[in-house]
């Protein structure tokens, strides 16, 4: 398909900043994974049919787009953040890498949250007008 991926990793960089402010010594960027960089790069040049499985021992992320934003995700969890926290860093690295094509900051989204600690399930459904009812 020839997508070029030059420059993508710079479109990281707004979030990345953010990240760093909102919490001293967190550094999701690649280079602290830089053995699977690569590898996620790979991946990213392959247009997929159908869904793969994964599995995960002490947590999971998953997107609809973008292997790299997953990989940032799994980073936060692996850096002691919370499923939300890994939530968040994941959509937001998908917009980024994505320039905004089939995912954006304006987009839908439905989330569930198991917190262990509580056993407690949190929904939030925000698609389209579910605001107003």
């Amino acid at each position: 398909m020839g997508r070029s991926l030059r420059g993508r990793p710079l479109a990281c960089l707004p979030l990345l900043l953010v990240l760093a402010a909102c919490q001293a010594g967190t550094d999701l960027s690649p280079e602290r994974w830089a053995a699977d960089y690569e590898r996620f790069m790979e991946a990213q040049l392959v247009d997929r049919t159908e869904a793969g499985v994964a599995t995960g021992e002490n947590g999971a992320v998953t997107v609809a787009y973008n292997g790299l934003a997953a990989r940032a995700g799994l980073e936060a969890l692996k850096q002691g953040g919370n499923a939300i926290d890994a939530a968040m860093t994941t959509a937001l690295m998908q917009v980024a890498l994505t320039a905004g094509a089939p995912i954006s900051y304006f987009g839908i989204m439905s989330l569930v949250y198991y917190d262990a600690g509580t056993d407690r399930v949190h929904t939030m459904n925000a698609e389209w007008n579910t605001v107003l009812g």
